[in-house]
């Protein structure tokens, strides 16, 4: 299953970076590229301990499907020029971008319709808003300790952040394992 950007947004947002450069990862079928970086995108990624993907040139994107896009600016600035994606956000200096109607929660369906599970065979675990719509609709919905408390409300459960083993913390209290 894919659900790609449609090719018009992705062309919009290469012509706007062209235009007016600003940081923007791209998540590829097979990796993550970004266009350029700053020191705020060193910043955040220091703070969360994740090396930033390699930098390549925005056209790059013209060439292969999208299926992701993290821009590192304001949606206001940004959604209203690509009606045919929804944004979320789990940090206030960037946003998840990803196609109208696409979501882990979607990505969760696909694999349960592939394996022909039923939703009663599901738990999630999420920290941010992006994490929201699928905590929700699996059977149990785990929100990290760390998230926001609009996650810690759409979720069934509440366990450990996730510095602490909060994951395996669930496990061994929910399934003894």
């Amino acid at each position: 299953y894919k659900n790609c950007i449609p090719k018009k947004d992705i062309q919009t947002i290469v012509q706007m970076l062209k235009r007016k450069p600003f940081p923007c990862i791209f998540g590829a079928q097979k990796d993550l590229f970004l266009n350029y970086e700053d020191d705020e995108v060193r910043f955040i990624h220091q703070s969360v301990n994740i090396s930033p993907p390699p930098i390549c040139p925005v056209e790059r994107a013209l060439q292969e499907d999208i299926f992701q896009i993290v821009p590192y600016i304001h949606p206001e600035e940004f959604m209203s020029h690509l009606p045919h994606c929804n944004a979320t956000r789990w940090n206030p200096l960037f946003i998840d971008v990803v196609p109208k109607g696409g979501s882990k929660a979607l990505g969760i369906q696909k694999m349960l319709e592939y394996f022909n599970l039923t939703g009663a065979e599901t738990v999630s675990f999420g920290d941010g808003g992006n994490d929201v719509e699928m905590v929700r609709m699996t059977t149990i919905g785990v929100a990290m300790g760390n998230s926001k408390q609009y996650v810690k409300d759409a979720a069934n459960e509440v366990t450990g952040d996730n510095d602490h083993d909060g994951v395996a913390e669930f496990l061994e209290r929910f399934f003894g394992l």
